[in-house]
């Protein structure tokens, strides 16, 4: 949200009403990873990625980011105070396929378990990757054996993807080689 007469030009908030709304992520403020939030977009454009929030009031957000390592991230918890680092553009991705993410492709999703999962080009090929912050495991990643379908391998996941309480996903990949 734009925000005027501050130091900061845009938030993102949570609350039932006015008297209990509370900023979560504030435009030049620190962030977990190092560096400050610069602006609640995605990556690389002008398009606002809105945070998404469960029904236990945990939100997970993407931002990019000025005056660290990492150009963008994505964060979640239930406060300023709580927010985690769950994914930045340039951190170590899990193994498969290892390296580092290089571009954040999704609107993270966030389950009733505080759990984010989201879509990250590593290496130049895509993959989905889910957990809790400091602990994202991957969940299918492009050239990867696919279960049940012989020798075929993952292809490109579609952008729209499911993800329920219990950590599992639901997704839809072009599969190759089969």
């Amino acid at each position: 949200a734009p925000l005027t007469g501050g130091t900061p030009t845009s938030g993102v908030f949570t609350g039932t009403s006015a008297a209990t709304l509370q900023a979560v992520a504030l435009k030049g403020t620190a962030a977990p990873a190092g560096g400050n939030y610069n602006a609640f977009l995605a990556e690389g454009t002008n398009v606002a990625y809105a945070p998404v929030l469960n029904a236990s009031g945990q939100v997970a957000l993407q931002s990019s980011l000025t005056g660290g390592s990492a150009a963008s991230g994505i964060f979640s918890g239930t406060s300023a105070a709580t927010l985690g680092t769950v994914a930045l553009v340039g951190g170590t991705a899990p193994t498969p396929p290892g390296g580092t993410y290089s571009t954040i492709v999704t609107v993270p999703t966030i389950n009733g378990s505080g759990q984010v999962a989201f879509i990250s080009l590593v290496s130049s090929k895509q993959g989905i990757f889910a957990g809790a912050p400091g602990s994202a495991q991957t969940v299918m990643y492009q050239g990867t054996a696919a279960p049940g379908a012989g020798a075929a391998l993952y292809g490109t996941p579609t952008t729209t993807y499911s993800y329920n309480n219990a950590g599992q996903v639901a997704f839809m990949s072009t599969l190759t080689g089969g």
